[in-house]
Parts: structure tokens; C-alpha cells; sequence
């Protein structure tokens, strides 16, 4: 599991940033990954867009479901 905070209030020694910004770095393949997104729909939306363009099938990319009328919009 990789964490990635936009904006930490501690020492945090992970990445930083927007997570879309970061899809590239945490593995080298996607085709047999689940991946799972959980934020505020408009970065939901821009990190499922992200995956789509590296090549992630549709059915491993993974929601909280709240943000599916937003998601589902892209």
C-alpha cells in the first residue's frame, strides 16, 4: 500500500502532493493491480483519468462509491 498526503499536518515522511501527480512512481505495472481511490470526487475523477492513460483496466481501478454520479461523468 502507498500513501500519498496533499497536505500533512505532522512530519510526514511520505509522498507529497496530489496522488495523480505520483501515479508513475509507486510500481511498474498496473495491468495486475487492484487500485484503490478515496478522496474528493474532482481528484477521484482526475485519478481515475490518470490510470485509464497508464493503461489500468477499468475494472481494477476502485472507488468509495459516494463520488460514483461525479465519477461516472469522466
Amino acid at each position: 500500500m502507498t500513501f500519498t498526503l496533499s497536505d500533512p499536518n505532522w512530519e510526514w515522511t511520505g509522498r507529497i502532493g496530489y496522488v495523480q501527480n505520483h501515479l508513475d512512481e509507486p510500481f511498474e505495472s498496473v495491468e495486475a493491480r487492484d487500485l484503490y481511490i478515496c478522496g474528493v470526487p474532482p481528484m477521484v475523477v482526475e485519478t481515475r483519468a490518470a490510470l485509464r492513460d497508464i493503461g489500468t483496466p477499468e475494472a481494477r481501478i476502485h472507488s468509495e462509491g459516494w463520488e460514483d454520479e461525479v465519477v461516472d461523468d469522466v
